[in-house]
C-alpha cells in the first residue's frame, strides 16, 4: 500500500508502523476486529485511540497520527 510506505519512509521516531496481511496473520486481524481492508488502527500505550476503515491519503493519515501524538 503506497500511502503506508510513504508514512514509513518518513522514519518518525515517535511512530511505529506495522502493516499486516490479514490472510497470513489472522490472529492479529481477529484480535483487533479487522473485517474490512484497509483498516487503520492506532494504539497508544497499547490502547486503541483511533480506527478508520477505507482509503485515505497519506497526508490525511499523517495529520491524524500527528494529532494523536
Amino acid at each position: 500500500m503506497p500511502m503506508v510506505d510513504s508514512i514509513k519512509q518518513r522514519q518518525l521516531d515517535w511512530l511505529a508502523v506495522r502493516q499486516i496481511d490479514v490472510d497470513e496473520e489472522s490472529a492479529i486481524a481477529n484480535q483487533y476486529h479487522i473485517r474490512s481492508i484497509p483498516t487503520f488502527v492506532v494504539l497508544k500505550n497499547n490502547d486503541e485511540v483511533w480506527r478508520n476503515t477505507g482509503m485515505m491519503t497519506d497526508t490525511s493519515l499523517l495529520d491524524i497520527l500527528t494529532s494523536l501524538r
